[in-house]
C-alpha cells in the first residue's frame, strides 16, 4: 500500500507544542476520481448534453429561427467545453494541492487551492471512522469527531463528509486503496482508545484537541 510514494519517514505536526512523529501512510486524492465524485464532471457533461440535444432539435430546419438556434447551439457548446475543462482543472488541483498523512497518533490534512490550511486530528479526538470503498478500490474515510470538537463545514470543504453541516466530519476524499488505509487508521484509533483508558485509570488526562492552522 502506498509503496509508489516517497513520503518522509517523519513529520513535524504543527500546534502549540510541535512534535515529530513517524509517518505510517501519506497520499493525495486521485484527481480522476475527484473529477467524478467531488466536482461531478459526469453530471455536468450529462446536463450540457441534454441542453445541446434540445437545441439541436430546435435548430433542424431552414427558417430564420432555426438559424438563430444553430448559433446558440455553437455558443452553448463552447460554454460546455469550457465548463468541463474548468472542472477538470479543479479536480487536478485538488489532487495536486492536498496531502493526507497518518502518523502514530494523528491524522493530518494539508489542503487548499488558493488558501492553504492544515488540520491536525489526534486519534483520541476521533469517535468513529466510516469507510466507503468504490469498485476501483478508491474511497473516502470520514472521521466523526467527539462532541466538543467543532470545525466549520465551509472551512473543510471539499474535505468533509457531505451534508454534515451541524457536526462537520473531516473526510479523506478519493483515497487510493481506501480499504487498507481505513484498516490502518481504525487500528490506530482503536489502540489510542485503549491507551487512554489505561491512562485514565492511573491519572486524569486532558481531552486531545483538533488543531487547525491557516
Amino acid at each position: 500500500m502506498n509503496q509508489h510514494l516517497n513520503f518522509p519517514p517523519r513529520v513535524t505536526l504543527p500546534g502549540p507544542s510541535p512534535v515529530e512523529e513517524i509517518v505510517r501512510w501519506q497520499d493525495s486524492p486521485s484527481w480522476r476520481v475527484a473529477a467524478l465524485r467531488i466536482w461531478h464532471i459526469r453530471a455536468a457533461a450529462f446536463y450540457f448534453a441534454v441542453l445541446l440535444a434540445e437545441g439541436l432539435r430546435e435548430s433542424l430546419g431552414a427558417t430564420h429561427a432555426a438559424a438563430l438556434a444553430r448559433q446558440g447551439e455553437f455558443a452553448l457548446l463552447l460554454i460546455a467545453l469550457g465548463s468541463i475543462a474548468l472542472l477538470t482543472l479543479l479536480a487536478w488541483l485538488t489532487g495536486r494541492t492536498t496531502a493526507y498523512t497518518i502518523t502514530d497518533t494523528h491524522v493530518m490534512m494539508k489542503y487548499g487551492i488558493a488558501l492553504r490550511a492544515t488540520l491536525v486530528i489526534p486519534f483520541g479526538a476521533i469517535e468513529h471512522v466510516a469507510i466507503r470503498v468504490n469498485p476501483d478500490h478508491t474511497g473516502d474515510l470520514a472521521l466523526r469527531l467527539k462532541r466538543g470538537q467543532r470545525i466549520l463545514y465551509p472551512k473543510l470543504w471539499p474535505h468533509v463528509r457531505p451534508w454534515t453541516w451541524l457536526r462537520a466530519e473531516p473526510m479523506l476524499r478519493c483515497v487510493p486503496e481506501a480499504g487498507g488505509v481505513g484498516a490502518l487508521l481504525a487500528r490506530g484509533v482503536g489502540a489510542s482508545v485503549e491507551m487512554r483508558r489505561l491512562l485514565e485509570r492511573e491519572r486524569g488526562v486532558n481531552e486531545p484537541a483538533v488543531v487547525a492552522v491557516g
